[in-house]
């Protein structure tokens, strides 16, 4: 089954409780601007043509406004995730959405972990980064969740960041962005790869949405590469400046559940 077009984003606010839960691990964060640059993702997904639906923050998990981790949806139906114990809860009120307008609802069997950072689709194939925060029994359910769809689900070592997303997203036009400094990854046969440098080895996340590149502002030599992946394929790049969200370790994709 190929990869849908997105048409709709499911976001949320970020909790009053993140800067705090950062700033109390004397990692300074500004409320202020963490607010402004989440309006300016929202905005950034309306311009590149989505249906932007907002959930409320959680007045006390402080990683809420990660969405992405949450949940899994892939043509109407939902795998809801289990998450580090830190932030387990917050995905309550994403299935409660979900289940709310239609979505069929699935649930991971006891003791499968599953984040949705580490969690990438290509044409054909699903590929599960396997390390702290997902399990290889988060693999296997998320294996028999894409069945029905005929997809092929590959789990992939993540020894060096976060997520898989941390490190390699797909540009569409078969090809994948890939950080070498944060994971070993040979794209499938028929894909290219357009690698980050070194210096800037946090820049392997961005989001494509029909015609437009969003990526996160500050890495000029990986700016350069994909804008001329931009111009070849009929796109435009969008960088977004998400500095309050990259100390809390998110990125583009994390703030997003796109179907």
């Amino acid at each position: 089954m190929p990869l849908p077009e997105f048409t709709r984003a499911i976001v949320r606010e970020p909790s009053p409780r993140y800067a705090r839960f950062y700033t109390e691990r004397d990692i300074e964060i500004s409320e202020t601007l963490a607010l402004r640059q989440h309006k300016g993702y929202s905005h950034a997904l309306q311009n590149a043509g989505l249906l932007v639906i907002t959930l409320p923050p959680h007045p006390e998990l402080h990683d809420c406004v990660f969405i992405e981790d949450t949940a899994i949806v892939w043509d109407h139906r939902a795998l809801i995730t289990r998450m580090t114990p830190l932030r387990e809860g917050e995905q309550q009120e994403v299935e409660r959405w979900l289940s709310s307008n239609g979505f069929g609802i699935a649930h991971l069997p006891s003791g499968a972990r599953l984040e949705g950072g580490d969690v990438l689709h290509l044409e054909d194939t699903t590929y599960v980064g396997v390390a702290d925060r997902t399990n290889p029994a988060g693999v296997c359910a998320l294996e028999e969740f894409m069945k029905p769809f005929g997809r092929r689900v590959h789990g992939v070592p993540v020894p060096r960041c976060l997520h898989l997303k941390s490190a390699t997203t797909y540009l569409g036009d078969k090809t994948l962005l890939v950080s070498p400094a944060l994971i070993d990854f040979n794209p499938p046969h028929g894909y290219a790869q357009i690698e980050v440098p070194s210096a800037e080895s946090h820049a392997g996340n961005v989001l494509r949405i029909g015609q437009t590149i969003l990526c996160a502002a500050g890495f000029p030599e990986t700016a350069k590469r994909l804008n001329g992946f931009a111009r070849t394929n009929g796109c435009r790049l969008i960088e977004l400046d998400i500095s309050e969200y990259q100390k809390g370790d998110g990125a583009i994709t994390c703030s997003s559940i796109l179907y």
